[in-house]
């Protein structure tokens, strides 16, 4: 039990990728951005603290060390493939700091209402794409 305990909580922080995801049409439609992207919001994802995570496209950019638009456009590609979905749409540069930023959630994970993962990105096809 003890060993247990500490086990636990020497774990460090890791993004964990099922090799049926990589086979998935929603993974292969990702660039190397939103991969990266990706993987850095699983890296980041705790049960305890929710599955809520605030990000634009200039805090995108700072995680990936790439432009704004290439950071927004992986954003955006992750969202439609169904990898993660808004929570909270951000009001941009007006309002209090905190609901400036559109919130997001892994669609993988439990929402912090703890109703069922949707597991979108199962279910996405080439066909389902939003027009652009």
């Amino acid at each position: 039990m003890t060993q247990n305990k500490s086990r636990k909580r020497s774990d460090k922080a890791h993004a964990r990728i099922y090799s049926a995801w990589l086979d998935l049409p929603a993974w292969q439609a990702l660039t190397p951005y939103a991969k990266a992207l990706l993987i850095e919001l699983l890296a980041r994802y705790r049960p305890m603290d929710g599955n809520h995570f605030p990000l634009s496209g200039r805090k995108a950019a700072e995680l990936l060390n790439c432009s704004r638009n290439a950071a927004s456009a992986a954003i955006a590609l992750l969202e439609d493939t169904g990898w993660v979905r808004v929570e909270q749409v951000g009001t941009g540069l007006t309002g209090r700091r905190s609901s400036r930023t559109t919130h997001y959630r892994l669609t993988m994970f439990p929402s912090n209402d703890w109703t069922a993962p949707t597991r979108d990105f199962e279910k996405w096809s080439q066909h389902s794409r939003r027009a652009a």
